[in-house]
């Protein structure tokens, strides 16, 4: 704790000797910051802060007291996070901190201080996202809410949404075969290659109309932000492999038909907006705001597809195309023996004979050439930064409201600098979360530098908390360990990450917890040959609520995989990316892989507590603090805000815990006794139910 006065700065006042203040900006807009007093101990048994609020009211609340280790004279730390309301960075926050002694009797008054809450130029994060839900949509896996525009044609399967996923056709293997002859005919696949063909040919229909249908479910789950896996035009089912930045896929809006795009070059004045583009701008964001909602693109400027327009044109004509230097290109003129060595194989010179991909090489994801000041080709940037421009100030209307930066760690630090900087000065209250499955945080602001990104997919939550849900031999206390290590990040970042738990890059959260430790001691393993394409049992998934109230309770950005409400599983990739389980199109056919509406109402329960009148500003934008329990299986972790205290105690054990001795241990610290609640009603109950979660409550009024 004493870690706080090294965070922020020293208030400039005239403080008695011995007496030390800090202050450290997380939100002007929120008038959010934290602030932490160090004073002797024999000043003051308690401190309260008195806040003015911007809506020109006081509260008062009492700080956090705990001693100093190893201070010579004693010396005490108080700490709180204060949040002053709405209103412009600009705007000081005023407060005083009343010292008292034992009892009421007030020992002094430190202030009235003013101080700006921004954190300042270049290290603010959007507030909107601070504490934000958020729902992961896979498109073409979600809804199919206009068969018109499904995928057609050869290279494509038309399955039904609710077919068995494990099930193979004679017919359909068959047209998996022939598309290796008509599209590969120099490569043989076996039958299981011909299994994994015939998935990858798999088109369900899934597209954004179907995402418009099912706003009202989302904001009713408590969602308030989407992410979307790519939605660019792409060959794929996961549109990894764009085609075209430029347009929307037209199977996932429009009419299904080749993009409209006669006379496009990479000049910006030469675009223009197809039927596809028009939806997302003109329907899905619009739809979107209506409800409170937030939209998020998938940005991949790391590589694309074969198909793509520019790598097509070097594809026909070699080293004389004007995108040549675009890609990471092998030419058939590179070496001097190759002319003579190629010819007999019809190898014309300056044809491309090889290139880098992320995937392999000659893979089918073609990476985009470096520059030498370590960013992206100049070309190459110019057309990103155009992309970028078109996505987020469209010609008529808002544009999206940020970026998930795909494969970030792939992409030279430079052009981040600079590819941020540009999508910032588009929009500045944009959310940019880079994609990093390390800790990321040399990325995000100090007191000496600005951000990079906003926050990250925050892999580095979610690696820990499924370790502890699955691993009994995984203790609270190396999760509490691990977890408060983040903590030392800049609240402003922590408060916006995406705080998943699973992915379309994992296996689902479900199936790696029914593996238990043999699926979490390695996150995302493998899963047992025993245990694929079964459902799991139900205490895997009660092990999955807990999760996502571990997400609900934690700072930052909980967020949802698609499906996991409703009790989707399976393996990774591509077994992870199964068809959503609607409970209003009937039963899938494999009963294991049918809805659970249960499910979904327990998700819904601990979600809408971001939006519960007391509790959801503190999960939202509270101080936080692990709780040690002295229990392997009892992990605790307090938010704080305001003086509103929120203790979020989780069990996994198969047995009932009785939490009051660790409410005793913490009811001094809290502002009053402790009560559970839940988003219906309060209570006295102490009891924890096995695999389960309980919320208690301190500091409120009336």
């Amino acid at each position: 704790m004493v870690a706080a006065l090294v965070a922020g700065r020293t208030v400039a006042a005239d403080l008695p000797p011995g007496f030390e203040l800090r202050w450290t900006p997380i939100s002007g807009g929120l008038g959010l910051a934290d602030i932490a007093l160090r004073a002797p101990e024999s000043a003051a048994a308690g401190a309260v802060v008195r806040l003015t609020a911007r809506d020109g009211g006081q509260v008062e609340f009492l700080m956090r007291a705990e001693s100093v280790p190893d201070a010579r004279p004693p010396a005490r730390l108080y700490t709180a996070r204060l949040m002053a309301g709405s209103g412009e960075d600009t705007s000081a926050v005023k407060f005083s901190i009343v010292l008292h002694a034992n009892g009421e009797a007030v020992r002094g008054v430190l202030g009235p201080f003013a101080m700006s809450a921004s954190p300042g130029p270049g290290r603010s994060t959007p507030d909107w996202a601070k504490g934000a839900v958020w729902y992961q949509v896979f498109p073409e896996r979600f809804r199919n809410g206009e068969p018109s525009n499904d995928p057609r044609g050869p290279e494509f399967f038309a399955a039904r949404w609710a077919s068995d996923w494990r099930m193979f056709t004679i017919d359909e293997i068959e047209a998996a075969r022939a598309r290796v002859s008509m599209f590969h005919p120099h490569e043989h696949r076996s039958l299981p290659d011909a299994r994994a063909a015939a998935t990858q040919a798999r088109r369900y229909g899934g597209d954004l109309q179907g995402l418009v249908e099912k706003l009202d479910e989302l904001a009713d789950l408590g969602v308030t932000a989407v992410y979307l896996n790519p939605v660019f035009h792409a060959h794929s089912h996961h549109k990894y492999d764009a085609t075209d930045f430029r347009h929307i896929d037209p199977s996932l809006a429009g009419d299904g038909g080749p993009p409209e795009r006669p006379g496009e070059t990479e000049d910006p004045a030469t675009w223009r907006w197809t039927r596809a583009d028009r939806f997302v701008l003109d329907t899905l964001l619009p739809e979107a705001r209506a409800r409170g909602v937030r939209i998020v693109f998938d940005g991949v400027w790391n590589h694309v597809g074969t198909r793509f327009w520019a790598f097509e044109d070097v594809r026909s004509r070699g080293r004389e195309s004007p995108f040549a230097a675009w890609f990471q290109g092998v030419f058939a003129d590179d070496d001097p023996n190759a002319d003579a060595r190629l010819a007999g194989a019809g190898v014309r010179p300056g044809a491309l004979v090889g290139w880098a991909s992320w995937n392999s090489r000659n893979g089918s994801l073609p990476t985009f050439s470096r520059g030498t000041d370590g960013r992206l080709h100049a070309a190459v940037e110019r057309h990103v930064f155009e992309v970028t421009r078109r996505w987020m100030s469209p010609d008529a209307g808002r544009g999206i409201d940020g970026w998930r930066l795909d494969v970030a760690p792939d992409l030279p630090r430079p052009f981040w600098e600079a590819w941020c900087a540009h999508a910032r000065s588009l929009n500045p209250d944009a959310l940019l979360i880079g994609e990093y499955w390390f800790d990321a945080r040399g990325f995000f602001s100090t007191e000496h530098a600005a951000a990079v990104f906003d926050g990250q997919m925050n892999y580095p939550f979610a690696i820990p908390v499924v370790r502890w849900l699955g691993d009994v031999s995984y203790p609270a206390s190396r999760l509490g360990g691990q977890l408060s290590e983040l903590l030392t990040r800049p609240a402003q970042h922590e408060l916006v990450h995406m705080n998943m738990l699973a992915s379309h890059d994992t296996a689902r959260l479900a199936t790696m917890l029914h593996a238990g430790a043999a699926g979490v001691r390695e996150y995302n393993a493998p899963t047992p040959a025993r245990l694929r394409g079964r459902r799991p049992d139900a205490r895997a998934y009660d092990l999955v609520v807990l999760g996502v109230a571990l997400q609900v309770a934690w700072p930052g950005a909980p967020m949802i995989y698609y499906g996991d409400e409703y009790g989707a599983h399976g393996e990774n990739d591509p077994h992870c990316r199964k068809p959503m389980p609607w409970p209003d199109l009937g039963p899938m056919d494999n009963p294991a892989d049918t809805a659970d509406p249960a499910l979904r109402e327990r998700f819904r329960a601990w979600l809408r507590l971001r939006h519960h009148a007391r509790l959801g500003p503190v999960l939202r934008y509270g101080d936080c603090r692990v709780i040690d329990t002295g229990l392997p299986d009892v992990f605790a972790v307090e938010r704080g805000l305001n003086g509103q205290r929120v203790l979020v105690i989780a069990n996994r054990a198969d047995e009932s815990f009785d939490a009051r001795a660790v409410l005793d241990r913490w009811a001094p610290h809290a502002a009053g006794p402790p009560i559970r609640m839940d988003a219906q009603a309060e209570s006295r109950e102490t009891v924890v139910s096995p695999r389960s979660a309980a919320v208690f409550g301190s500091g409120w009024s009336g």
